[in-house]
C-alpha cells in the first residue's frame, strides 16, 4: 500500500466520527511493508488505536523498539502451535519466532498489549490448552482463538453446505424464529481496505475479486450501503462462506443428517449467535 493511500484510508475512518481501531493485518505479513513504523506513528499522531497481527518472524529487537516508540498499542502474534507443530503449520523456525516474541515482551515493558492468536484447525485442535500453557509460562496471558474458515469458498475446509443447496429454507426459518437477522455483521463492523485502496466486503474475499469502491472516491458510509445491497443480492463469496449465519446453521443440519451432531447443536449455535458481538476496523 502506498503511504498516501494509507493516509486517505485513515481519513475515511476518521470521517465516521466514532472511535476507530486500525488493524494492520489481512492477507499478508505487515512487517514486510517498508514503512510499517511510519504507519504506526501516523496512527498515533491521529489519536487512533493501532494494532498489528504478525507471524513475528521478522520482528528484530530494533524493529520492536521502533514500533513501541511509534506508539503501537497492541500486537497479536499468529502462533497456532509450538515446536514442530508450529513449524508444520507456519513453515517457519519456531525458536526464531519464540525469541522475537519474548524480546518484544521484554522491550515493551507493558507499553503494548501482547496477544497470541491461534487459528484452530485439524492439526492443532487437541493442542490448544498446551499452546496456552506454554505462552502463559513465558509471561503472555492474552489469547485469541479463531476457527479455521474457508475464506468465502476459496479454501476447501470440507464443509457439507458447499456441495449442496439443501437446508437453505430450513436454516432461514430457524434464524427468523429466533429473531436473528441473516445479514452478516462482519462486513459492517470491520471495514476491510486492501493494499490498492479498494474496499472489499471483508477479508474473506481472499482473491480480492469483488472491489466495492475506492477510498479516493467513496466514504465508508457509502460503501456500507453498497455492502448491504450486494449481500442481499447474493454475492458469491458470501453464499459460499462458512462464516455466513445461514450457512452455519445449514452445516449443522447436514451434520445432524449424517449422525455427526445432535439437534441440541443447533440450539447451542443459535444461542451463541445471540451473544456474539464484534468491534474494530481493519486495514490490510
Amino acid at each position: 500500500m502506498e503511504f498516501h493511500t494509507f493516509q486517505k484510508a485513515i481519513e475515511r475512518a476518521q470521517q465516521l466520527d466514532i472511535p476507530s481501531d486500525v488493524h494492520l493485518c489481512g492477507l499478508g505479513e505487515p512487517l514486510l511493508h517498508p514503512r510499517v513504523v511510519d504507519c504506526v506513528h501516523y496512527l498515533t499522531e491521529k489519536g487512533l488505536y493501532s494494532d498489528i497481527t504478525t507471524n513475528g518472524f521478522m520482528l528484530t529487537k530494533d524493529l520492536s523498539r521502533e514500533l513501541i516508540d511509534a506508539g503501537l498499542k497492541e500486537i497479536q502474534f499468529s502462533a497456532s502451535g509450538i515446536d514442530h507443530l508450529y513449524e508444520k503449520i507456519h513453515n517457519l523456525d519456531f525458536e526464531t519466532t519464540k525469541r522475537n516474541v519474548l524480546d518484544f515482551l521484554n522491550i515493551s515493558r507493558g507499553k503494548c498489549w501482547i496477544c497470541i492468536s491461534v487459528t484452530v484447525c485439524d492439526e492443532n485442535k487437541n493442542e490448544v490448552e498446551g499452546i496456552k500453557k506454554f505462552w502463559k509460562r513465558e509471561g503472555i496471558n492474552r489469547f485469541v482463538f479463531v476457527e479455521n474458515n474457508n475464506r468465502g469458498g476459496a479454501m476447501d475446509t470440507a464443509r457439507y453446505f458447499v456441495k449442496s443447496d439443501n437446508y437453505y429454507t430450513q436454516a432461514r426459518e430457524i434464524l427468523e424464529a429466533n429473531s436473528i437477522d441473516t445479514l452478516c455483521e462482519v462486513p459492517h463492523i470491520y471495514i476491510f481496505i486492501g493494499w490498492d485502496g479498494n474496499y472489499y466486503m471483508c477479508c474473506n474475499d481472499y482473491g480480492k475479486r469483488h472491489p466495492l469502491g475506492n477510498v479516493f472516491d467513496s466514504s465508508i458510509e457509502e460503501i456500507n450501503r453498497i455492502k448491504k445491497k450486494r449481500f442481499r443480492d447474493g454475492l458469491d463469496i458470501c453464499c459460499k462462506c462458512d462464516q455466513d449465519k445461514t450457512n452455519k446453521i445449514r452445516e449443522i443440519l447436514f451434520r445432524v443428517e449424517k449422525g455427526e451432531a445432535s439437534e441440541s447443536a443447533i440450539h447451542e449455535k443459535v444461542k451463541g449467535m445471540k451473544k456474539s458481538g464484534l468491534k474494530g476496523r481493519v486495514i490490510d
